[in-house]
């Protein structure tokens, strides 16, 4: 350790600390001087055990705390939370891990990450991202963020409350979420997951309770909306099942908040088209620039092949016979510029050869 800008070291190795043991990775603490953390990596001494050390005075003297932490895993790296004196993270070879207190315990935070070795975390948190989050880097399972450590930063205040404790939500960013809607990404395209767009609030109950009733009110005290436990829940739900309840309004585009816009809406162009009208226009010049024959839907078109290799009757209506006055080219190498070419969108009770849309 050094307090002269490196000038002179003086050693404030653990007295318990053995040769070959690997300090992976050490922590100042962010509240005073005096205070750093360390995570010792003992692998090399076929100890696969977790070894986690802290100091209050500069490394005059060092503590172990490992009360909580299953053995079985060496500890690779600790933090301590930038916002939130003794909340710490630790990272061992298997999973994450919190604690409240300062070490003195600690619980698992893995959740839903595989095991896996955690090789270094660190807290994200400031202007440039606002946002709160713990990120985790592992050996071979890429990179995983815990988004919003909010409620871990008030946990020790909510478990010594006598009484239902509302914990205080993070600061709301509205944003755009879904840009490139209604495109998803390609399967084969590596991408992770956002975080939930919407409003979250965290509370604690030392006891059970048979209702839990929630109200939102504004700045003069009028009451905007209240939850309660006993509501009945969406079936789908949107917020953990959005591509069900998707489906479900394209379905039904009838249901609960099915018609409510994403965006504010635009304001209409001077000369608004119907889909039909925009569908048949469009027909007609498919028509006059190849000669083919279309089969128009009421919001869609096809383009149906002079020479169709075969004819698929899909619906109750009778096949839709070809027209004897169709001319002898075939569709068979032409593109339709800047359309493409696809088999597909047939609405029921349509027959269809080949076709381009």
């Amino acid at each position: 350790m050094t307090v002269d800008g490196g000038a002179k070291w003086a050693s404030v190795t653990p007295p318990g600390m053995t040769a070959w043991t690997r300090i992976f990775n050490m922590d100042a603490g962010h509240f005073d001087t005096k205070t750093a953390y360390a995570a010792a990596n003992t692998l090399r001494l076929d100890d696969m055990n977790p070894h986690l050390w802290k100091t209050h005075d500069g490394g005059k003297s060092w503590t172990q705390i490992n009360n909580g932490i299953a053995p079985g895993a060496v500890t690779n790296s600790i933090r301590e939370d930038s916002k939130k004196k003794g909340l710490l993270y630790a990272a061992t070879d298997t999973q994450v891990w919190v604690s409240i207190d300062d070490g003195d315990h600690w619980s698992s935070l893995r959740l839903d990450m595989p095991a896996i070795s955690v090789r270094d975390i660190q807290v994200k948190d400031d202007e440039s991202c606002l946002c709160s989050d713990l990120v985790a880097g592992t050996h071979g399972r890429g990179f995983w963020i815990l988004d919003n450590v909010t409620p871990l930063r008030q946990a020790a205040d909510a478990a010594a409350a006598a009484k239902a404790y509302l914990l205080k939500p993070a600061t709301g960013i509205r944003i755009r979420f879904g840009t490139n809607d209604p495109t998803p990404w390609p399967p084969e395209l590596p991408a992770g997951e956002n975080p939930s767009p919407y409003a979250l609030v965290d509370y604690y109950l030392p006891t059970s309770a048979s209702e839990v009733k929630m109200e939102f009110l504004d700045k003069q005290g009028t009451l905007l909306r209240t939850y309660s436990s006993k509501d009945r829940g969406r079936s789908p739900d949107p917020a953990t099942d959005p591509e069900a309840y998707n489906k479900m309004c394209q379905q039904t585009p009838t249901a609960l908040d099915c018609g409510l816009p994403l965006y504010p809406q635009a304001a209409s162009p001077p000369i608004a088209e119907t889909p039909r009208r925009r569908a048949n226009t469009f027909a007609s010049l498919i028509q006059k620039s190849y000669g083919a024959r279309v089969l128009r839907a009421s919001a869609g078109f096809m383009v149906w092949s002079p020479r169709p290799p075969s004819v698929t009757n899909i619906g109750p209506l009778p096949q839709t016979p070809r027209s004897a006055a169709a001319p002898a080219a075939s569709f068979k190498s032409r593109r339709v510029p800047e359309i493409g070419t696809a088999r597909g969108f047939v609405p029921a009770g349509r027959a269809v050869g080949d076709f381009w849309w």
